[in-house]
């Protein structure tokens, strides 16, 4: 053994005591309070962390190397599982036997302990670096594909014939979306504009004077109502209105739709905590950022021999192609056209004039998640806590997010929500749902 001398070997031999093992056999666990270090004279071990799968870390320690630098932390307990990759043996110096050695031979244990350390802290910041390289080669990857796409998207004619073959949205509702984004929108003028369609009308008074505000007098002014409700309840009025006005009644339109109210309602809040005035416009996005799956399920219902092609279209691109179609405001079409980019990307990789809005969105869905009781947020969105952090509030992680600040500002206004999202909260938030 190179550095020790024939006498350091016989106080090694004398001090320690032998153990071998055999293919399998554990040496110790991760967990364990020990404060044993360890000379392998013959074999292989090799290191497991729980959770990982068998043989993940790689790592092995082989003939000369000690083990047991982790006996030197306050803590002294091991931090991984050590398991024999051969039949191997090694000698085990306990506390005692370890303060028996003298200064020289101490201080090349620990040097050699210092020296593996080192050599494994290199090569782990080598698979970093090369884990780093790969992950950015792939979002590239992703997202370059993805823009390419888009690309063939609006150069064909036949998309293009499919898009203008879906109804468009009533002009009063795309002028009311437009007005209100605008953020200079009066009540007279919401008012004046909804005049023009009395379904419209009858939708907003039918909604002041549900049981959900329990007002003491029945409420027929429109402009009155418009300013009692505010303008995020009309443009959820308005959109949903209007989509009911072109989209056709069935359980799948009505699944997206649903589904696109609750998004609404999570980003409305998560915007509200941290830029307010543009919470409407964020809530307006969440309602429509699914209109790409109701243009596919049009798509289907009238050529259902095309239904398995059909599904390969990004519903995103052909989403913010109908919205455009419909002269929908930009931001809009844009944020529903990069709503996915978070899953694969940290937020500098977004366009940044439409960073916070797709910010926005995607956390309503993590929080739509969470709400439907999925775990492991942070495996499953890996840019999670730099998306979190966009919102301005202190922590940083989504279950906290969620819980700290997301839940409360929800329980004071569930009993405004339409049932079904009471339905959906009510899952993570206690809440008497009228009957």
């Amino acid at each position: 053994m190179d550095g020790l001398q024939e006498k350091d070997l016989l106080v090694l031999y004398n001090l320690g005591k032998t153990i071998r093992l055999q293919k399998d056999e554990v040496l110790f666990r991760e967990g364990e309070a020990d404060e044993t270090c360890y000379l392998v004279l013959k074999g292989a071990l090799a290191v497991e962390k729980s959770g990982a799968a068998k043989g993940e870390s790689g790592f092995k320690y082989l003939e000369n190397d000690w083990i047991g630098e982790t006996r030197f932390f306050p803590a002294a307990k091991k931090i991984s599982t050590v398991t024999a990759a051969e039949p191997s043996t090694v000698l085990a110096f306990d506390k005692v036997a370890f303060s028996n050695f003298d200064p020289r031979l101490q201080v090349f244990a620990l040097k050699c302990m210092n020296d593996l350390s080192l050599s494994r802290m290199e090569g782990l910041f080598h698979c970093c670096r090369q884990a780093v390289r790969i992950a950015d080669y792939y979002r590239s990857y992703i997202h370059d594909s993805i823009q390419e796409s888009a690309k063939h998207y609006e150069k064909s004619d036949m998309l293009y014939a499919i898009i203008k073959s879906v109804p468009k949205l009533p002009v009063y509702t795309t002028r009311l979306v437009g007005m209100l984004l605008s953020e200079t929108a009066s009540a007279k003028e919401v008012t004046d504009l909804a005049k023009e369609d009395p379904s419209l009308v009858s939708e907003i008074l039918k909604t002041i004077n549900s049981s959900y505000y329990n007002l003491k007098r029945k409420v027929s002014d429109l402009q009155y109502a418009i300013m009692y409700l505010g303008f995020f309840q009309v443009y959820q009025i308005v959109i949903s209105d209007g989509m009911r006005k072109v989209m056709p009644n069935t359980p799948e339109f009505m699944g997206i739709h649903h589904h696109s109210v609750i998004i609404s309602h999570l980003a409305f809040e998560i915007c509200q905590l941290s830029d307010k005035r543009s919470a409407s416009i964020t809530s307006t996005i969440a309602l429509l950022h699914d209109i790409g799956k109701s243009v596919i399920m049009l798509i289907k219902a009238k050529n259902p021999k095309l239904a398995f092609f059909v599904e390969m279209l990004d519903t995103p691109t052909m989403g913010a192609m109908l919205l455009r179609e419909w002269n929908i405001p930009e931001v809009v079409c844009e944020t529903v056209r990069y709503q996915h980019s978070p899953s694969y990307q940290p937020p500098s990789g977004l366009p940044a004039e439409h960073m916070r809005n797709i910010t926005y969105l995607y956390l309503a869905h993590v929080c739509h998640d969470y709400f439907q009781g999925e775990a492991n947020a942070s495996v499953r969105h890996p840019f999670i806590n730099e998306y979190v952090r966009l919102v301005n509030v202190s922590g940083n992680t989504i279950e906290g997010f969620i819980e700290k600040y997301l839940i409360p500002n929800l329980k004071l206004k569930m009993h405004t929500f339409p049932q079904h999202v009471q339905s959906f909260l009510s899952k993570k938030i206690e809440f008497n749902i009228p009957r």
